[in-house]
């Protein structure tokens, strides 16, 4: 604990000496301005290269089929702060859904162990793999969940998720900022049931489902760098804490 706050005054000590802090998120830019950080703040999204989204091409609406399965994808380190436990634990309570995770750290043999106990194909942990391999999970996906609580800033794939036409679930309200109108929620409560509950409802919708996704396309270009380099340059007080 005195580790991190020793970091923590460092972290704010080196922004105050700097003349602009730009950061990617408002709520992040709240957060400095609540911890003392005195200079001023720019909110700017990182946004997706065009390369990433050339890869991704150009999403159709998710619909669901009612045979099939609610395809679920979760991407992120498996590590204490992402709570890939959470989203374990939502899933094994759910029937009527595939769930895929990427990405790996210290969590990864706790969460391929409860993974072996659930029905086969429910979850699948296919570990560290190249950013195509996400993206090529992406657009087989119908939805993409993300189940870190109070820590994230702007994570990289939740854009990734809009720019595929994904409706996006997640548990921490401060990421609600980043997804578009009608295209993504976050959960009444960020425990596993709470998100449990939130995919089951996507899982019998398939007409919002299919709702949301549209709204995702319809904001795709919105994520891209260039869109976001163009509109910065015409920046207002608004973007600024």
């Amino acid at each position: 604990h005195v580790r991190s706050r020793r970091q923590r005054q460092m972290c704010i000590r080196d922004r105050n000496h700097a003349d602009q802090v730009i950061v990617p998120s408002a709520h992040f830019a709240a957060k400095l301005s609540a911890q003392g950080v005195r200079t001023p703040l720019t909110v700017l999204s990182n946004g997706l290269e065009a390369t990433v989204l050339h890869e991704v091409g150009a999403p159709p609406p998710r619909i669901l089929d009612p045979a099939e399965p609610l395809r679920v994808v979760w991407c992120g380190r498996l590590s204490p702060e992402k709570r890939p436990e959470v989203f374990v634990d939502a899933v094994s309570q759910l029937s009527g859904i595939r769930a895929e995770m990427f990405g790996d750290g210290v969590a990864r043999h706790r969460v391929a162990a409860a993974s072996a106990g659930m029905s086969a194909g429910t979850l699948t942990v296919h570990g560290g793999v190249a950013q195509s391999r996400v993206l090529e999970a992406m657009r087989d996906a119908h939805v993409l969940v993300s189940s870190s609580l109070d820590f994230d800033n702007q994570p990289m794939v939740i854009l990734e998720g809009i720019a595929s036409g994904l409706p996006v679930i997640v548990t921490d309200p401060d990421l609600l900022e980043m997804l578009p109108d009608g295209g993504g929620f976050v959960t009444r409560t960020p425990d596993a049931e709470g998100l449990a509950a939130a995919i089951r409802e996507l899982r019998d919708d398939p007409t919002r489902l299919t709702r949301m996704s549209a709204a995702a396309i319809a904001h795709r270009e919105r994520v891209s760098q260039d869109c976001l380099l163009y509109t910065s340059d015409a920046a207002d007080d608004s973007l600024r804490v």
